[in-house]
């Protein structure tokens, strides 16, 4: 079984081995096939870039950055100088990675996938040229991230795919085009790090965002206090939707704060396990007194479950990301028709360019009142 999933982790390199970028094709080949502990990438006689297996995906950042870099250098305290404009230069390490470096290796490579233009440091060459834009800058020894709207955060405390690419690159959120939230409600269930808690925020919604992974809440808390004036719209709640109850959240050992939910188990045994206060959409209205609601945005990884036709009373919209597939006894047909009795008019979308699943089991809705 081993061999199969080490297969479909080849499959992600495969569109690289036709540059002449890779000095050890075949050997970089055995090792993902046969599960070694570390991988080696060979860039020339004199220098290999060693990766732990349980750090694939900075092999596939590094192939993809440098083949994608319009000149790199490699220099000799192990690091790589590098532009992908001939401009904008910026120097990234290759040994002792910290989380840092290890999100701005996915922060270059899918910004330059998706068609960023980045700025390293405090020049405003090409800043005003075009929306996707990215500014990465240090101050006070921690690296920063500036979207092209100004709001910045922390690179140490994002999911960049998630808190910059799709938020801010990809927009997976903007409903429309015309999009203002001036002095409407959104009320934002699973903010992670607050990406979502800004975005909507910088669109002068007042914005209460719930998060209950407290590492993620913190996070949330250190990029809200980046950019103050928008602070000012947001509410942090640590907590939960779902249940009145204290909630058990399973996290995976490894990523934490990625994927956790009360209310399935997908991590097994080795699941870390953090308490934390529930409350029912309904009480969560009453409680941080919220009269109404013009968005409810959810990433929460079925807490809609808990969702009843007097939960969406005092809703306007939703916008829902519903993974259904670990809960057969309840469907996507369930959540839609919950939706139309509540008095709201549908569409599912897809907005992973790489999921391959059913819109029964995976989607986003999005539901407006009639």
């Amino acid at each position: 079984m081993n061999i199969i999933n080490n297969f479909g982790t080849l499959w992600f390199l495969l569109p690289f081995f036709k540059s002449s970028l890779i000095k050890n094709k075949l050997s970089l080949i055995l090792s993902v096939l046969f599960g070694f502990k570390i991988y080696k990438l060979k860039l020339s006689n004199t220098f290999t870039i060693s990766t732990p297996s349980s750090k694939f995906p900075n092999i596939l950042y590094f192939l993809g950055i440098l083949s994608y870099a319009y000149f790199y250098r490699i220099k000799d305290n192990n690091k790589i100088e590098l532009s992908f404009d001939s401009k904008n230069i910026i120097t990234i390490p290759t040994t002792n990675l910290t989380s840092e470096d290890d999100n701005l290796l996915e922060l270059l490579f899918l910004g330059i996938k998706y068609g960023v233009n980045f700025i390293f440091g405090d020049t405003n060459d090409n800043e005003d040229l075009r929306d996707n834009t990215i500014r990465v800058y240090e101050n006070d020894g921690r690296k920063i991230v500036e979207v092209f709207n100004g709001i910045k955060f922390y690179l140490d405390s994002v999911h960049t795919s998630v808190s910059i690419i799709e938020t801010f690159v990809r927009k997976i959120h903007m409903i429309n085009l015309n999009d203002d939230f001036t002095n409407k409600i959104v009320l934002d269930v699973g903010a992670e790090r607050g990406d979502t808690a800004l975005y909507y925020a910088s669109l002068n919604a007042t914005v209460y965002s719930f998060e209950p992974i407290k590492s993620n809440y913190d996070d949330m808390l250190e990029n809200i206090s980046l950019n103050p004036e928008l602070a000012k719209k947001i509410i942090p709640i640590f907590g939960a939707i779902g249940e009145d109850k204290i909630l058990k959240f399973y996290q995976d050992s490894i990523t934490p704060n990625i994927g956790a939910s009360f209310v399935y188990n997908i991590r097994g045994k080795d699941a870390i396990i953090s308490e934390v206060q529930g409350y029912s959409l309904e009480t969560a209205l009453t409680k941080f007194k919220i009269p109404h609601v013009d968005l409810l945005k959810t990433d929460c990884k079925n807490c809609e479950l808990f969702f009843t036709e007097k939960s969406f009373e005092n809703i306007d919209m939703v916008k829902i990301e519903a993974a259904l597939k670990p809960n057969p006894e309840k469907n996507m047909n369930d959540m839609l028709s919950l939706l139309k009795k509540s008095g709201f008019e549908c569409v599912l979308y897809k907005i992973d360019p790489l999921d391959y699943s059913s819109t029964k089991e995976l989607a986003h809705i999005l539901g407006k009142k009639i």
